[in-house]
C-alpha cells in the first residue's frame, strides 16, 4: 500500500478542491464579468477618444466660415414666415412647395438665428446633397454640461473639454408629416469615430435647444410640412 504526500510549494498551503472551486466560481461569476467588461470599454472608449483628439483643421474651420450673406437670410426668413403662414391660413386640399437654398439656410442660421442657440453651440453650417444632409458645428463641451446617464456618456463627458468640431452626416427620412435622421459617418475634429458617440453628442446638444428634440428619434414636423426633399445645394419643402 503507497502512500501519497502533497507538500506545500515555498512554503504556502495548498489550497482544497473546494476553495478551488469556490474561486473559479467568482472568477466566473456574471457580476465579475459585466464589471472586467465595462472596465474594458471604459478603457477602449478613452484610448479612441484620446488618439482622435486634435486641433481642428483649417480646412474645416474654413467650412465653418462658410459664405453668408444678410440678402440670402431675408430670403430664407421670407420663406419661412410663408412656410408659418400656410400653415394657419391652409385651405382643404391646399398644398404648397418652397424651396430653399444652402446658401440662404446658413446665412438665416448664423445672422438670425444663431442668437437663439443653446451656449454650447458657438457655429453651424448645413450642406445639403443628394437624398443626405451635412452638418458641421463648432462646439464648447465645457458649456454643453452632463450628458444623459449611461456608461459611454460619462466616459465622453470625462475626456472632451474645450472646442471641438463634430461633423455628421446622413440620410433625412420623411413621410406623411414625420421625420428622422440616421447617421451614417461621424467625426470629431476630422477624425472618424463610431456614430455611437457623435450620436449621443447631437442628441444631448438637441435636447438643450428651445424646443428641445431628439433628431434621430421620428418627430412630427411643424407647420404642417408632410415632407422634405434633400438635393445637392437645396431642400425641397412640401406642405
Amino acid at each position: 500500500m503507497s502512500l501519497s504526500i502533497s507538500l506545500p510549494k515555498h512554503g504556502g498551503a495548498v489550497p482544497s478542491r473546494s476553495s478551488v472551486s469556490r474561486l473559479e466560481e467568482w472568477a466566473l461569476s456574471p457580476c465579475l464579468i459585466r464589471y472586467k467588461f465595462r472596465q474594458l470599454m471604459m478603457i477602449l472608449v478613452a484610448m479612441l477618444i484620446t488618439t482622435c483628439l486634435s486641433p481642428a483643421s483649417d480646412e474645416l474651420l474654413q467650412e465653418l466660415s462658410a459664405r453668408t450673406s444678410k440678402v440670402a437670410a431675408e430670403q430664407c426668413g421670407f420663406k419661412l414666415k410663408k412656410i408659418e403662414a400656410f400653415a394657419v391660413n391652409r385651405r382643404e386640399g391646399e398644398k404648397q412647395v418652397i424651396r430653399i437654398s444652402q446658401e440662404e439656410l446658413n446665412s438665416y442660421l448664423a445672422l438670425d438665428l444663431s442668437q437663439k442657440y443653446h451656449p454650447s453651440v458657438k457655429r453651424l453650417v448645413i450642406s445639403f446633397e443628394n437624398e443626405r444632409l451635412h452638418g458641421i458645428a463648432l462646439l464648447d463641451f465645457d458649456l454643453i454640461g452632463s450628458l444623459s446617464e449611461g456608461l459611454l456618456p460619462k466616459i465622453v463627458n470625462m475626456l472632451l473639454t474645450g472646442k471641438h468640431i463634430v461633423a455628421a452626416r446622413g440620410q433625412v427620412q420623411s413621410s406623411n408629416g414625420m421625420a428622422a435622421f440616421h447617421l451614417e459617418q461621424a467625426w470629431l475634429d476630422g477624425n472618424t469615430l463610431p456614430s455611437l458617440i457623435i450620436e449621443e453628442i447631437i442628441a444631448t446638444v438637441c435636447k438643450k435647444q428651445r424646443p428641445p428634440f431628439n433628431p434621430f428619434q421620428p418627430s412630427e414636423m411643424p407647420y404642417r410640412i408632410q415632407s422634405i426633399e434633400l438635393r445637392k445645394g437645396f431642400v425641397t419643402i412640401y406642405q
